[in-house]
């Protein structure tokens, strides 16, 4: 099935991108966090979360620079593997709107989004979806490794649940680097 063999083609693709935390590297990040007040506490919670929080791997920041201008290379790189190997459309405009899905296969009517980051943007991503009558909507995220709320595949998770039985789209949310699906 085309679906499947795409989702399994940006799993593979996003996995070399990303790394799991160590606690180390997770006491680390937050070390600046001014708010966090026992960092060992907090970080053992971090390193205990189903996925646990991922980063780039080293060579990732060395090839593309700044964390801001990796997230977008990624998706990039991984759009235009996508659309070439399986010809469907890469970064389609929303007529009418500034919306940009990342990827969308029009016949099999699903959308494919890549959330690397906290995923604030979820709701965006099923309105989006609903705009151009998709019949599923995939996101790939990521466990982001913020000490506090907000931390990428969770909170889609959790926002996607509190969300599916008022809107009529089926969704998919994987975890990368692990493969979890709804």
């Amino acid at each position: 099935m085309k679906e499947e063999e795409i989702r399994e083609f940006i799993v593979t693709e996003l996995k070399s991108f990303f790394h799991t935390m160590s606690e180390k590297e997770i006491l680390e990040y937050i070390r600046n966090y001014k708010s966090v007040k026992d960092k060992e506490h907090r970080a053992g919670i971090m390193r205990e979360r189903q996925p646990p929080p991922t980063d780039y791997n080293e060579d990732v920041i060395e090839r593309f620079g700044s964390r801001q201008k990796v997230m977008k290379a990624i998706t990039k790189q991984v759009q235009s593997k996508v659309a070439e190997r399986f010809s469907i459309i890469s970064e389609r405009k929303i007529e009418n709107t500034n919306f940009l899905i990342d990827l969308f296969d029009q016949e099999a009517r699903v959308c494919y989004e890549i959330a690397l980051g906290d995923g604030a943007e979820v709701f965006k991503d099923v309105i989006k979806a609903i705009l151009v009558s998709a019949n599923k909507l995939i996101i790939f995220s990521r466990s982001y490794p913020n000490p506090w709320g907000m931390i990428g595949y969770d909170y889609i998770r959790r926002h996607w649940e509190a969300m599916k039985k008022r809107i009529k789209l089926e969704v998919e949310i994987i975890a990368v680097p692990g493969f979890q699906g709804p």
